[in-house]
């Protein structure tokens, strides 16, 4: 049920038809306006303006119905991740209730506005509450809380199995290095340049965090549909994101393999073969 300045207030557009004007009282001919996901659904094909439609709804034998007159972009009244869903509006007039949420657009600063709206109701009915008065932002953020806060533990556990990634990575490479110190020394003394023991030390570790990013790529494809009600104006399996993370892995593998590849660069070729013997 809402009134004709609803939409305007909400920032609704109007796509077909039109909105409830001041004729559209008690006793005259019900109307309704649906939401364009309202119109593709049960009205595929056709054009939705003058239709009738009906609801289970009813009140004191008095069933919901009315023509359509309007059709409304779709909005997502419960969650911003959800999918979109039918909507359909009737006028208030015609369907009045006894509780009714009012909608204000100002520039007055929202306090000052909120105020304002009290004195008018007070003007009308003193014994009338008014409750639950907070901004639009703040109901956006209030139903965020939740899926923020399971991102926010998800982003912390993303970064910490970066670190360990890198730890990982080095530790494997330094490890690495060390069992094939006689092999780097005698390279060495061959004449192997530095920066050919440092690109041989680097390609084995990217060739791992290769091999990783694969093999997390695709378990993370089959899953990402877990993340799917905690995301908006993202995809969950956002390419963007995909690609991003593993240029990230590749240039933190290739880091943490640089430092045992120039540790292994200076390596005293005479010095390693007597350890090693």
């Amino acid at each position: 049920m809402a009134s004709g300045g609803y939409f305007g207030a909400m920032g609704i557009p109007l796509k077909r038809g039109r909105m409830f004007t001041a004729a559209d009282r008690n006793g005259a001919p019900r109307v309704l306006v649906i939401s364009e996901e309202t119109a593709r659904r049960f009205f595929a094909g056709e054009d939705p303006i003058g239709k009738q439609i009906s609801f289970g709804w009813t009140r004191d034998g008095d069933r919901l119905a009315g023509e359509i007159v309007g059709v409304v972009g779709d909005v997502k009244q419960r969650s911003l991740s959800g999918d979109r869903v039918p909507h359909a509006y009737v006028a208030f007039e015609q369907w009045p209730l006894d509780e009714i949420t009012v909608v204000m657009r100002s520039r007055a600063e929202p306090a000052a506005a909120l105020r304002a709206a009290r004195g008018i109701v007070a003007s009308l009915d003193r014994d009338l509450p008014v409750y639950d008065a907070v901004t639009l932002d703040h109901m956006v953020s209030r139903s965020l809380g939740q899926p923020r806060f399971y991102l926010i533990l998800l982003a912390v556990f993303a970064a910490l199995a970066v670190v360990l990634a890198a730890v990982g990575t080095y530790g494997v490479m330094a490890y690495t290095v060390q069992q094939r110190t006689r092999e780097i020394g005698i390279r060495i003394a061959l004449g192997a340049s530095t920066d050919h023991v440092v690109a041989m030390v680097v390609r084995r570790g990217v060739a791992l965090a290769v091999a990783g990013v694969v093999l997390g790529t695709a378990g993370a494809w089959a899953v990402t549909r877990v993340l799917r009600q905690l995301l908006y104006g993202v995809s969950e399996r956002d390419p963007v994101t995909f690609v991003g993370v593993a240029i990230l892995l590749g240039v933190v593998a290739v880091l943490a393999s640089w430092v045992p590849a120039r540790r292994a660069a200076r390596v005293d070729p005479l010095a390693a073969m007597r350890a090693e013997g």
